[in-house]
């Protein structure tokens, strides 16, 4: 016999080991802990948990549910201590794809898909899959028409944004300002600006820490705000793009990266983590301990129709190894320094 019980969110019920969300089935993480990561009310937020044959090589990823329309993938990179990592999928807010989650499905070890429907064209899906390696996490994702739609009436999607993936370290107490993970999470006028001190990009003079850019104030509080002296959240994009006459907030420095990649150096000054993407349009150290890269479409992705892809690195803290890996993974987005333009 076939145990069905009602699962504890809106819409979705247990079917054996699987979940079904809509009209997908999706895998549940059964028994046990998720561990000490979690405190109680995440844990209980949990509805997958990636298949990991070795902890101690790979990061071990939870999905946790937020709200209907929000899951965070939850984890630590084994080799980089205190590096608790939350990735909101995916935040809500104006000038992005807007979606709303549907399922997940593990179709592999240290393997996780998430399925979002697109608000505004619901015959199509945004499809994630976000693969745990040693040092890094992947997230590639495509759009996709929804294959229990007999009948597609829309074309894909060409003028939709793409979603805003957030990746935070509030929780992450090797990188969180002042180490404690307790509110108000380094986010404070004493100690906010310290973090801003250990994130870098990299520049033509090498890896350039944020501090040592040129920043603009932003129009999201006023200009005698305390987090507008110094400025909190900045923008930057790469020397092939201009600053001025952009698609581009208020607050995008004028200090232009090389490589799309922006990262943040630990309080030990032992380690980093980093974001690299192969399709920027632009990168942001925001309002809060997190960092976010925001990719653009490119055709052709590898799930078919368009797509983005981007990894997280994590590792000791030497830069030129860091720019080695981004290289391999990601030669055409380096090449772009290459065909440099006037920054106004």
């Amino acid at each position: 016999m076939r145990l069905m019980v009602p699962c504890p969110w809106r819409g979705m019920i247990l079917v054996g080991l699987f979940c079904m969300v809509g009209s997908h089935p999706v895998a549940v993480a059964q028994g046990g802990s998720s561990g000490p990561l979690l405190d109680a009310a995440e844990r209980a937020a949990v509805i997958a948990t990636m298949i990991n044959p070795d902890p101690s090589v790979y990061p071990t990823v939870h999905c946790r549910l937020y709200r209907r329309d929000v899951v965070f993938i939850t984890g630590e990179f084994p080799e980089v201590p205190g590096s608790r990592f939350d990735g909101c999928m995916y935040e809500p807010s104006d000038g992005f794809l807007f979606t709303e989650f549907e399922g997940l499905s593990l179709p592999g070890d240290n393997q996780l898909v998430l399925r979002h429907r697109l608000r505004d064209d619901p015959e199509y899906l945004h499809v994630t899959k976000i693969t745990a390696e040693p040092g890094a996490i992947e997230v590639e994702a495509h759009l996709e028409p929804d294959p229990a739609i007999e009948s597609i009436s829309s074309p894909m999607p060409t003028t939709a944004a793409t979603p805003n993936l957030c990746w935070g370290f509030q929780k992450a107490p090797n990188f969180v300002a002042g180490g404690v993970v307790e509110p108000p999470y380094g986010e404070s006028p004493e100690l906010y600006p310290e973090w801003v001190g250990r994130c870098f990009v990299y520049t033509a003079e090498g890896r350039t820490f944020l501090g040592e850019t040129v920043r603009r104030q932003t129009n999201e509080v006023p200009l005698d705000d305390p987090r507008n002296n110094p400025v909190w959240p900045q923008h930057y994009v790469g020397v092939w793009q201009r600053v001025k006459g952009g698609p581009f907030p208020p607050n995008t420095s004028l200090t232009r990266y090389t490589i799309p990649l922006i990262g943040a150096v630990s309080n030990d000054n032992d380690y980093l983590i980093a974001l690299a993407c192969d399709s920027t349009r632009y990168v942001a150290q925001a309002w809060h301990t997190c960092l976010h890269h925001v990719p653009a479409w490119r055709e052709n992705a590898s799930g078919g129709g368009r797509g983005w892809r981007q990894k997280v690195y994590a590792m000791r803290n030497d830069p030129d190894a860091l720019l080695a890996r981004v290289e391999e993974d990601f030669p055409a987005a380096v090449a772009l320094k290459n065909n440099p333009v006037p920054a106004e």
